[in-house]
């Protein structure tokens, strides 16, 4: 998973390689796991490549970790990314 955060928006793209059956399809879901239990940000359907994005703006300020979950589709197995540190800093 490859990521790019900028103030209150939020990008994440589900990198892929060369599948025998095509590209990944399904759902992921982004959660704050700083949170107990995890708290889920977003549900974002993959399109046609196997990618994703999102654009947030009603994530407060302040430092969250964050995990994708895929959940699976067809043969693809679901699969968790490791928590990464996203700090969403107040508008410039």
């Amino acid at each position: 998973m490859k990521r790019i955060f900028a103030s209150l928006l939020f990008v994440a793209l589900l990198v892929t390689a060369s599948f025998a059956q095509g590209p990944p399809s399904g759902i992921v879901q982004i959660f704050n796991v700083s949170t107990t239990p995890p708290t889920l940000i977003v549900n974002v359907n993959l399109d046609g490549s196997g990618n994703y994005s999102v654009s947030r703006s009603t994530l407060p300020q302040g430092t969250y970790n964050v995990q994708a979950s895929y959940m699976g589709a067809g043969s693809d197995l679901p699969s968790v990314s490791a928590p990464i540190v996203v700090t969403v800093n107040p508008p410039s």
